[in-house]
């Protein structure tokens, strides 16, 4: 029989650059893999899934649910060192129907709003714990396809400090060598966001600020 791993020769944790929070839903599960695939972050989050997603950090009646996502925010921030909570909510969300008292997608705007006001929520509850944080948020169509949304809370608090999110030098300078050349193709343009997540451990935004610059 092979011996189970002592913590000398355990696995390290691996490093992540976000906290992903999204439904329970069957319907959808795949789709905000794939999501997460698209901007880059494969094997690069830890997630989390729970019903209605962002309502779990603001639902008053259900306050094991909140316990439970702040807990395990906590547990990647300190296995995976995440960086970023991303909350992916989706449309004809069952927990959102009960907490709102109605059948939310029998009007589309009138949904976009309650997630809306759910996400802000969440949002500003993650950066009241977590000051130094990014948060990311999503509403995600049956169809797999997905909106940001407005962060209210991360507009209003003040920047980072500018040496908290500086690139590293390595992939500055590999930035510049891939747009000596001229502009990069969409496909090229990806290729380099995902080496500066996968291989530098930026984030999304810091990748593409480096990119921009």
């Amino acid at each position: 029989m092979t011996p189970s791993p002592t913590p000398a020769t355990a696995a390290a944790p691996s490093k992540a650059d976000a906290f992903v929070v999204s439904c329970i839903d069957p319907r959808l599960v795949d789709d905000v893999t794939h999501l997460m695939d698209s901007v880059g972050r494969a094997e690069r989050y830890s997630e989390m899934r729970i019903a209605g997603a962002a309502l779990a950090a603001v639902d008053p009646a259900r306050p094991a649910w909140s316990q439970a996502l702040w807990e395990n925010l906590a547990a990647s921030r300190q296995l995976h060192g995440v960086r970023k909570v991303v909350f992916v909510n989706h449309r004809d969300c069952g927990a959102m129907d009960l907490f709102a008292g109605r059948r939310l997608a029998a009007d589309r705007a009138d949904e976009q709003r309650q997630h809306q006001a759910v996400l802000d929520q969440a949002a500003a509850a993650v950066l009241a714990r977590h000051p130094d944080m990014q948060v990311e948020l999503r509403l995600m169509e049956l169809d797999g396809r997905s909106t940001l949304m407005p962060c209210a809370a991360c507009a209003a608090r003040p920047p980072l400090r500018a040496e908290a999110v500086a690139p590293p030098p390595g992939f500055t300078e590999l930035v510049r060598l891939r747009l000596r050349d001229g502009p990069l193709t969409p496909e090229a343009e990806r290729a380099l966001l995902a080496e500066g997540i996968g291989r530098h451990g930026l984030t999304l935004e810091a990748a593409r600020a480096t990119l921009a610059a």
